[in-house]
């Protein structure tokens, strides 16, 4: 997990770079002036720096993009108009308030900028996720990883996902929920396939069920025991 965070946080830097020049390319035609030029070097660190902050505080490198929605992408676009506004302002500052001159900040820049580092970002997430489930279920059969399902399609089963996406030193595959009501049975909950006790597709196989404690009766733990599954409970701590 540490190291995904830290290739996060590598091709933000990147992105950054990139669409920020993209942007003054798009602006100026091709043909960028050597004052904006100029600008554009010397506010990058500090740009980079805003950027990566904003991120940061947003909480973006705290997320699982496994489980991402709506709300995750808006934190993004949080952070990215903060960030945009602020990068504008600094530039204004340093070369319009503290040295006066007949340059002025283009403010379609750092929208062109934004909209490109919005996109990159959001699709970066989602491109490490996929290929991180693909490393994770290609060496599924070699066990190196835990294969789980997670008894629960509700918010108490995405609470024991969440938790093993959080913790770093775990390393699983998640293949899908399982649940008793009918109303939860034969759909997809959060890209994953909700079964019954008695169709799990995984018969003979080493998966573990997690579950909450008091979740499961003794009748079904036992159902799932005998058709091979590893029953595991998982305790809520409430302080």
């Amino acid at each position: 997990m540490l190291r995904l965070r830290l290739t996060e946080v590598v091709l933000d830097f990147i992105l950054v770079i990139l669409c920020c020049y993209i942007a003054n390319i798009l602006k100026f035609d091709g043909k960028i002036p050597s004052e904006s030029e100029s600008v554009y070097i010397r506010t990058l660190p500090y740009i980079i720096a805003i950027y990566l902050t904003s991120l940061f505080w947003f909480g973006i490198y705290r997320e699982n993009w496994r489980l991402s929605s709506i709300v995750q992408f808006v934190q993004i676009w949080k952070a990215i108009a903060v960030s945009s506004i602020a990068s504008y302002a600094l530039t204004h500052i340093m070369f319009v308030l503290m040295r006066p001159s007949n340059f002025k900040p283009s403010l379609s820049v750092y929208i062109i900028s934004s909209i490109l580092i919005l996109v990159g970002v959001a699709l970066s997430r989602l491109s490490l996720q996929f290929f991180t489930s693909i490393f994770k279920e290609k060496y599924s059969n070699e066990q190196l990883v835990r294969r789980v399902c997670i008894y629960g399609a509700n918010e108490r089963g995405e609470f024991i996902l969440a938790e093993l996406y959080r913790d770093r030193h775990s390393d699983f595959q998640m293949l899908c929920f399982v649940d008793n009501l009918p109303s939860n049975i034969q759909r997809i909950h959060k890209g994953y396939n909700v079964y019954a006790v008695a169709d799990i597709p995984y018969a003979g196989e080493a998966i573990e069920i997690l579950f909450f404690t008091g979740d499961l009766t003794e009748d079904v733990t036992a159902n799932l025991r005998a058709r091979g599954y590893r029953c595991c409970e998982v305790k809520l701590l409430l302080d």
